[in-house]
């Protein structure tokens, strides 16, 4: 099934699919459904110097990943990859503004509860085809306030030793109001 309308929403390309999580469709409505686009294969073709991408195959929509352990329904949240791992974090469902962090792994497509202990995490359990919250430790000095439409980027261990989100802007509350933020969140999460 393909989505219907949605704003606010996140994309991430892993191989040939295109993931789709989250948005907002419609008045007080956000999702929290994650679909999948299946992009079928690509082929270079070679014509007169010239190169064309031909796609063979269709494009095929699948709702994947369950919503009984997915984030709250969101929109304006971040998203990245790293690995076969899709990573959410923060947004809002214009009544409350989030700075959770989940994760789903496209290649295992289980959950493992995830605690953030000094800036890392430490597994608990898994359980299949759900999605996974990186909850952080309550003695946890640094954590970024909730936000929305900020970005996120993922950076590999291969680029800086450790895997990463790097997290940058977006709208939080500072006393009784939402203002823009020019803050600069690491998490390492590897």
């Amino acid at each position: 099934t393909s989505p219907g309308p949605l704003a606010g929403h996140t994309a991430a390309v892993l191989g040939s699919h295109v993931y789709i999580f989250g948005g907002r469709s419609g008045p007080k409505t956000y999702s929290n459904k994650l679909y999948r686009l299946d992009t079928g294969k690509w082929t270079e073709v070679f014509f007169a110097d010239l190169i064309f991408l031909i796609q063979q195959g269709t494009f095929v929509w699948a709702t994947i990943g369950g919503t009984d352990k997915a984030p709250t329904g969101r929109a304006f949240h971040a998203t990245c990859v790293i690995g076969t791992a899709i990573y959410v974090f923060g947004g809002t469902n214009g009544t409350k503004v989030f700075n959770d962090l989940y994760r789903f792994d496209t290649g295992r497509q289980d959950i493992a509860l995830l605690i953030f202990v000094h800036d890392r995490y430490s597994h608990h359990y898994t359980e299949t085809n759900a999605w996974e919250e990186i909850i952080r430790d309550a003695d946890a000095e640094c954590w970024p306030p909730p936000c929305f439409g900020h970005s996120c980027v993922c950076v590999s261990k291969e680029v800086c030793g450790i895997d990463a989100i790097v997290s940058f802007g977006g709208i939080t509350r500072k006393q009784s109001s939402y203002i823009p933020s020019n803050e600069l969140w690491l998490f390492g999460i590897g």
